[in-house]
């Protein structure tokens, strides 16, 4: 991973981003009325590739 991934306004930055993402995924599912299997499994699978991210950016 790059040197200035390290610096705290891009650390800022790609937490916002996976914020906005999280919030997308959360409306998408809203819209969709039928949460399925699937779906629950993607977002769980999201969410902890995320975590991973941010554990690895601190």
């Amino acid at each position: 991973m790059p040197m200035h991934w390290r610096h705290r306004k891009h650390r800022k930055e790609i937490l916002f981003l996976l914020a906005l993402a999280i919030a997308v995924a959360v409306v998408a599912l809203g819209a969709a009325h039928s949460v399925s299997w699937a779906a629950l499994i993607a977002f769980a699978a999201i969410g902890l590739l995320c975590l991973w991210l941010i554990g690895r950016l601190q």
